[in-house]
């Protein structure tokens, strides 16, 4: 099992567990129950990732707004 903080950028930040070692950004944003909206980014410890990264446990997921006004 590994966690890490999911969150949007500015907002609250909340820690989840996914019991899957190999589980992605992606995984782990359906067990926090958000969407990316279009534009938005993703960014793990202020890194911009793409949602089929693997991230490591204790990761920091942060969801980043559009850039471009999208």
């Amino acid at each position: 099992m590994k966690s890490a903080e999911v969150g949007r950028s500015g907002g609250r930040v909340c820690k989840y567990n996914v019991d899957d070692d190999d589980a992605t950004i992606a995984d782990l944003l359906v067990v926090a129950k958000e969407e990316l909206k279009k534009g938005e980014t993703l960014t793990i410890d202020g890194e911009t990732v793409r949602g089929a990264t693997v991230y490591e446990d204790g990761d920091e997921i942060i969801i980043m707004p559009s850039t471009t006004g999208a």
